[in-house]
């Protein structure tokens, strides 16, 4: 009798079940995996960034803008709801028969796809929001709310204040001044920067038992045995205010006011705007008086540079782009980076909520 060898040992069907089997878990273990926890990482900074530097990019082409004839514009991004989607299929399978070799007759079958699909909400600001936030001054409570948290007083009244009882902020652009001419504003704002550091200068406010409105008060301490009564003294001797006085309201120069009273007369958003485009310096024009020599900066003047040229503006602190011409803020210019950041808040600050229903723009990104 013939006899034959033994056939060779085929993997049977269970054996290719279970593998498929293990091969659809990973699969499945792989598209379960949350991409949401280790999103919020790395997105939550980036939108914060991209949000930052888009509203600096806004408050630069409203500056220009207003320089150019043209009106303000704000957007405001009220929403950002981040989607996020993986999907992963596979597939495993086999043909068995008498010649069945893995290699060949075993076949896999896997894909993937990841999409990222943010959608914006956008508020633009128009109607009575619009004129109230652009026309309306800076309230004396708003400032002197910044003022308490420890904001630069120079850009911050720099920028917002025209005068203090009668002290006027000249911070006009060109020709050096005359001796004496803007001294006492500067005077001023250093006198009360030192007192405020030294806890000499509170800023207190009450509530209007008719209007609930804030009414600011400003109390100046002296300090016999330290500079601040040096301080104490230049404060009331540039705001006319009676000697030995410590609590003082303040109010709107529009205002009648007491002997004891500070009158700010404040600037609306627009008169800032205004303001800081007459300080944009042409490529190769002459530089103004306050950036040669050994002349101090006049307070909350922001530099911007124009150039018709694409220059190199990815590391300008803040940049944008009107009618074919360029506008940055260079980057190592700290006191036009701290007023321009001053003028961001300000803005964020004079923003009012109002009842009417604004329109709301809804943008997929995909």
């Amino acid at each position: 009798m013939r006899r034959f060898p033994p056939s060779p040992r085929l993997p049977g069907p269970s054996r290719a079940r279970r593998l498929a089997a293990a091969l659809a878990l990973a699969a499945l273990a792989g598209g379960c995996t949350g991409i949401g926890p280790r999103a919020v990482v790395t997105d939550q900074a980036d939108y914060a960034v991209a949000l930052r530097d888009a509203r600096k990019s806004q408050l630069l082409q409203s500056i220009v803008s207003v320089r150019n004839g043209d009106i303000p514009s704000f957007v405001r991004v009220d929403q950002i709801v981040a989607g996020y989607e993986r999907r992963v299929a596979g597939s495993a399978g086999n043909v068995l028969g008498t010649d069945f070799l893995f290699n060949s007759d075993f076949n896999v079958f896997a894909e993937g796809s990841f999409a990222d699909r943010p959608t914006f909400t956008l508020k633009p600001l128009q109607g009575v929001d619009y004129a109230r936030v652009v026309l309306r001054p800076v309230a004396p409570a708003d400032l002197l709310a910044l003022a308490s948290g420890g904001a630069d007083l120079r850009a911050l009244f720099g920028l917002a204040v025209q005068s203090i009882n009668g002290v006027v902020n000249q911070r006009l652009p060109g020709p050096p001044p005359e001796p004496g001419a803007s001294g006492d504003f500067d005077s001023l704002i250093s006198a009360l920067t030192r007192m405020r550091d030294a806890g000499r200068l509170l800023m207190e406010f009450e509530r209007d038992p008719e209007t609930g409105a804030p009414e600011p008060y400003l109390t100046i301490l002296d300090d016999p045995s330290g500079r601040a009564s040096a301080d104490a003294q230049t404060v009331r001797r540039l705001l006319r205010l009676p000697e030995g006085s410590e609590r003082h309201p303040v109010t709107l120069a529009q205002a009648r006011r007491a002997s004891d009273a500070i009158a700010i007369q404040t600037r609306p958003l627009i008169e800032i705007l205004t303001d800081a485009g007459r300080t944009i310096l042409v490529e190769g024009a002459e530089e103004p008086y306050f950036l040669t020599g050994d002349w101090r900066r006049p307070p909350g003047v922001i530099v911007i540079r124009r150039t018709d040229r694409a220059p190199l503006m990815h590391g300008a602190y803040a940049a944008t782009e009107y009618n074919g011409d360029y506008y940055w803020i260079e980057t190592d210019d700290a006191p036009s980076k701290a007023s321009f950041a001053m003028l961001m808040l300000l803005a964020t600050v004079m923003e009012q909520t109002s009842s009417e229903a604004n329109p709301v723009l809804l943008i997929p990104t995909n």
